[in-house]
């Protein structure tokens, strides 16, 4: 076969995709109320076959096997757990991400590449409730971006903020059962969140700024979309009563005050997703 394959072909050429997956914990128990938890990983994905050879799409032919590295994550948490009392626990953990070699379609060489490495440091905690007949709880995460590395020169990087995904987001629900009835409601919130500059207009490469700022024109695109996404809060309610055992009736409501809610559609699209409204449901269950 040599005899027809001219460079860079090479005959009986092998890739292999070896890595170690490794996982470590400790736990610490401070009493049997408190404890503390510290954990780091390490895990990876392989290129599948389409991606390293664009079986059957428009790209396969420009794809370059030899250059696609599988996609590492690199993780570490410390925890805490705290058993306030019988009423209340207090869960909180911190984490570091690093998602390396993320393989992606790039619109600069129309193929498969490893496309982005991007970092993200982050916050997560959560107060549960309980008492005689109700349950709650409460929970509020913030996330911080530290690495932002996109081979892309299309696309604006923004190493030290999160964006096109809220920074912020908190949850809190409370439900009771009591007799016949079970009863719930939750609030779920998404705080604002930022638009790439890239996603408003061309941009220059090597600083990331926009090469004409057409924001600023009111009669020019992208005139259909902020730079920021408001924040929302959206409010699902749950109330059922059980007649026997073999029938119970339900009404389940989401986003209760039909409030406008919109998620961010990424690169320079004249609009954004809107989630929706109100949604009332009355479910009657019965077996016989």
């Amino acid at each position: 076969p040599s005899q027809y394959l001219a460079p860079p072909f090479v005959t009986n050429e092998k890739k292999t995709y070896r890595r170690t997956s490794p996982r470590g914990g400790i736990v610490y128990f401070h009493s049997d109320r408190l404890t503390f938890k510290a954990m780091i990983g390490r895990a990876f994905r392989e290129p599948s076959a389409g991606e390293l050879f664009g079986v059957n799409t428009y790209v396969g032919g420009s794809n370059n096997p030899r250059k696609i590295s599988p996609e590492v994550i690199k993780t570490a948490e410390i925890a805490m757990d705290w058993t306030i009392n019988s009423n209340f626990t207090l869960r909180v953990n911190g984490f570091d991400t690093r998602f390396e070699n993320a393989i992606d379609y790039s619109g600069t060489s129309n193929s498969v590449i490893n496309a982005y490495t991007i970092g993200t440091r982050g916050i997560e905690s959560e107060l549960l409730s309980s008492f005689k007949y109700f349950s709650a709880f409460i929970n509020y995460s913030r996330f911080m971006r530290y690495v932002d590395n996109n081979l892309d020169g299309t696309i604006s990087k923004s190493p030290h903020e999160v964006k096109i995904a809220p920074a912020h987001t908190a949850n809190a629900g409370i439900s009771t059962t009591i007799e016949k009835w079970v009863g719930s409601i939750s609030l779920q919130r998404q705080g604002a969140v930022q638009r790439r500059n890239s996603d408003l207009g061309k941009i220059e490469p090597i600083t990331g700024y926009l090469t004409e700022n057409t924001y600023s024109n009111p009669y020019s695109y992208p005139v259909y979309r902020p730079k920021t996404l408001p924040a929302w809060i959206s409010v699902n309610v749950r109330v059922s009563y059980k007649f026997t055992e073999d029938m119970q009736l339900g009404l389940y409501i989401t986003n209760l005050f039909n409030s406008h809610q919109t998620l961010i559609q990424r690169a320079n699209y004249p609009f954004d997703y809107i989630r929706e409204g109100r949604r009332v449901m009355l479910d009657f269950q019965a077996s016989f």
